[in-house]
């Protein structure tokens, strides 16, 4: 009876569309175990081949592959949740925990941004005993309108995995005018704190995006007008507050004139820039961020390392690739 079946037609049946091996069977007016030795010998005779994905080995191979196509110094993909963000962030956070604990040396100073992804990271930290560890804030704060950036918190808690000092910019991310700037600039707390940003050996940073969406913005600390100027001068991300187009050059503009953060420039010279960014919104500004040298290790989840590498053999002019 089984060699007269369909054998293909009834194994796209069960696999393909769901059905049980009942309905199957009532359909061609026989019994279900005769449905499953056909189901059997579809197996048999290759018709039906089957394929584990194993959702690690592929953020492996995406991770190599988007290493060496962008030049980077290493590239760590995690699988994410395409359904939750928080879910995605968590993951991304643990790993660039496990991440960061096996880079950090003795005598090495750690600078840090601040975010929600950053702040995920710090609370994935494990002790690690090193000594003569210092952490620094590199961006100055934002109000508590987003108290989940944690801004504060982050260089006394990675500090404390790592039994070192930290210490803090005690002024805002963005003041209202250049006067304002210069003020917080003579003070000889926040120029020392900026001063030993420069120095650090790993930079951990968030990558933000230019759009209405920006941390800055949701804050009020940028105005639509000024969301506007930065987009007309080609803007696509943020680091630090600091802004930068497609090809990493910084948008200068008023925001950026009244910024309390490292600068682009001093963060490129930093030796190991930790990028921890996800969200297919974000590739321009990943994009931007790896062009401008200011990441060179990228944690990232697997659809935005996907569409990182899509777009890089998709364009052979791709300055990145």
């Amino acid at each position: 009876m089984s060699q007269r079946l369909p054998m293909a037609e009834i194994a796209r049946m069960y696999y393909e569309e769901g059905r049980t091996q009942d309905e199957i069977a009532r359909e061609f007016g026989t019994s279900r175990s005769t449905i499953s030795r056909v189901l059997k010998r579809a197996r048999d005779l290759g018709i039906v081949r089957f394929t584990i994905v194993d959702p690690n080995s592929m953020c492996s191979q995406v991770a190599v592959q988007l290493r060496k196509r962008l030049n980077l110094h290493r590239v760590v993909v995690v699988e994410g949740d395409p359904d939750s963000d928080d879910l995605t962030r968590r993951d991304l956070g643990i790993k660039s925990a496990e991440l960061l604990v096996r880079l950090v040396q003795d005598n090495q100073t750690i600078g840090t941004c601040w975010g929600s992804t950053i702040y995920e990271m710090v609370r994935a930290l494990t002790p690690k005993p090193v000594s003569r560890v210092r952490v620094v804030q590199f961006v100055g704060t934002v109000g508590g309108l987003l108290a989940h950036t944690h801004a504060d918190q982050l260089p006394r808690m990675i500090a404390q995995a790592f039994n070192g000092e930290w210490h803090v910019l005690p002024a805002p991310a963005v003041v209202q005018n250049g006067d304002s700037l210069q003020t917080f600039l003579d003070e000889p707390q926040i120029k020392r704190v900026l001063e030993l940003g420069k120095q650090s050996d790993i930079a951990l940073v968030g990558i933000g995006v230019c759009d209405e969406n920006a941390l800055l913005a949701r804050a009020g600390y940028i105005t639509k007008s000024e969301m506007q100027q930065l987009r007309s001068l080609g803007a696509v991300g943020e680091i630090g507050c600091r802004f930068y187009d497609a090809n990493g050059n910084q948008c200068r503009s008023d925001v950026d004139d009244r910024t309390i953060s490292i600068s682009l420039s001093d963060l490129k010279q930093i030796p190991i820039k930790i990028g921890i960014a996800a969200g297919l919104n974000k590739v321009p500004a990943i994009k931007g961020a790896l062009a401008g040298g200011y990441v060179n290790i990228l944690v990232t989840d697997l659809i935005t390392a996907q569409a990182l590498l899509d777009q890089c053999t998709a364009s052979d002019s791709c300055e990145l690739c």
